[in-house]
C-alpha cells in the first residue's frame, strides 16, 4: 500500500500544532512567574525613580532579615531580635544592648569588640548578620 504525499503533511501540521502548544505553554507559565512575583503583589517592594527597586527592611521581622541574609542594625535591635543569631545567647544579646545603652549608639561594627562576651573568634562568627545604620539614619 502506498502513502499518500498528504499524510506526511498531515503529519508535519501536526507537529507543528504540538511545538506551537508547547510554545504557548512555556510563554503562559513564564508570564505567570513574572506575574506572581510583581511588584505589586509584594507590599515590601517599592519602586523608585528610574525603574529601580527599594526594598523596605523596616517592614520586616528579624527572622525575615536573617532568612534573607540581611544584616540587623545593632543599633535599633532588641534583644529577642539578637537571640535570633547563630552565636548570640540571651546574656550576649543584653550584653550588646545594655553596652550601646551605656556607651550611645554604635559607630561602627568593630565596636561590637568591645562588649564583654566577644572576642574575635565570636566577632568573625557574628558580624555577616550585623550593621550599623549612619546615626543621620537612625530611628
Amino acid at each position: 500500500m502506498k502513502k499518500n504525499p498528504k499524510d506526511k503533511r498531515s503529519g508535519d501540521s501536526f507537529f507543528k500544532q504540538v511545538i506551537l502548544l508547547i510554545a504557548f505553554c512555556s510563554l503562559l507559565g513564564l508570564y505567570s512567574y513574572r506575574h506572581y512575583f510583581s511588584v505589586e503583589r509584594n507590599p515590601g517592594i517599592q519602586t523608585g525613580a528610574a525603574s529601580t527597586v527599594v526594598m523596605d527592611f523596616s517592614a520586616m521581622t528579624a527572622d525575615e532579615k536573617i532568612l534573607h541574609e540581611i544584616p540587623l542594625d545593632i543599633n535599633n535591635a532588641k534583644p529577642e531580635e539578637l537571640m535570633k543569631i547563630s552565636g548570640i545567647g540571651i546574656k550576649l544579646s543584653k550584653a550588646i544592648v545594655d553596652y550601646k545603652d551605656k556607651h550611645g549608639y554604635f559607630s561602627n561594627i568593630e565596636e561590637l569588640k568591645e562588649v564583654k562576651g566577644i572576642g574575635e573568634k565570636k566577632f568573625r562568627k557574628i558580624k555577616k548578620y550585623l550593621t550599623v545604620m549612619a546615626v543621620s539614619e537612625q530611628k
